[in-house]
């Protein structure tokens, strides 16, 4: 999938065989449209970029849409969280992971097994590191860095 941003693009792979329920809603969510015009709304600098918050999608979504996002059940495995690891952002129930998504900038340990890893950066870490290096207003970018788009390139069965 290529991730379309004000800053540029970023194309992800995926692992269906680690992570299979993650990667289905994923690409469905990017089918539908879903991620088009959100925000990248949460830098930690040498931590990760996060995105994916319906809330930061402009326009909102209206109900009807809403109704087809799912909570996931936890997929966790033995892969790691490393530099340019796509995972699944969640609240405290591990079941709560919807829509939100996070890039890793280093290796994060402390999310091994408990956050469920579902894809990789194939190329744009140089677009990820001017997103973790914009100016902040805590974690929240000054000015909004969208995900304008996202397109399925190619989906291997």
């Amino acid at each position: 999938v290529r991730l379309k941003t004000s800053l540029g693009s970023i194309s992800v792979g995926f692992f269906p065989e680690v992570a299979p329920e993650h990667v289905r809603s994923f690409l469905r969510l990017c089918q539908k449209g879903f991620y088009n015009h959100t925000a990248w709304h949460r830098v930690v600098r040498n931590f990760v970029i996060q995105g994916g918050d319906m809330g930061s999608r402009n326009p909102p979504l209206q109900m009807a849409e809403a109704s087809g996002i799912r909570r996931l059940q936890p997929e966790f495995s033995k892969m790691k969280h490393v530099p340019g690891v796509v995972s699944m952002a969640r609240g405290e129930a591990l079941d709560s992971a919807e829509t939100s998504f996070f890039i890793c900038l280093a290796p994060q340990p402390v999310l091994d097994n408990k956050y469920t890893i579902f894809g990789k950066v194939l190329s744009g870490m140089e677009v990820v590191a001017k997103i973790s290096n914009v100016p902040l207003d805590g974690i929240r970018p000054r000015e909004r860095v969208e995900l304008i788009s996202t397109e399925i390139l190619e989906i291997i069965p």
